[in-house]
């Protein structure tokens, strides 16, 4: 969801944000898995499409390319700062890097649409106060 709302951001701002690339990959994932019907539901309540989105691993080569690496939890920071040290400063949470506070956005998996609708609003807000953020 995080990967397709960032998107949906830079390509409706593309005038303030031409600059910005991204990619998404997951810690703990198998490469190819699709998003949860849930997920995909819910983003097109937006008007986002991730039907066609599909998962791949990290790997060492994308944090290293990266400026900032974003991940969701307090747990994913910690094993990814064990993992990668010499990128240690340049991962943070999510809401970390938007608000200066290192709360988690909890992993919707397994829970019903409300809970989605409501991950989906915090990382819609964490990415916007990054957004600014990043225009200066």
């Amino acid at each position: 969801m995080a990967d397709g709302l960032f998107e949906n951001m830079i390509e409706n701002n593309k005038d303030n944000y031409s600059n910005i690339s991204h990619t998404s990959a997951g810690i703990y994932v198998f490469g190819g898995e699709r998003p949860t019907d849930e997920a995909i539901k819910v983003m097109a309540e937006e008007g986002i499409d991730i039907s066609q989105y599909r998962s791949k691993g990290l790997t060492e080569k994308m944090v290293e390319d990266a400026d900032v690496v974003f991940v969701m939890t307090k747990n994913h920071k910690n094993y990814m700062r064990n993992s990668y040290p010499s990128a240690s400063e340049k991962i943070f949470t999510l809401k970390e890097y938007a608000y200066g506070k290192e709360d988690d956005i909890i992993d919707p998996f397994g829970e019903g649409m409300e809970v989605y609708r409501k991950v989906k609003e915090d990382i819609k807000d964490a990415l916007e106060e990054i957004l600014q953020k990043m225009r200066g």
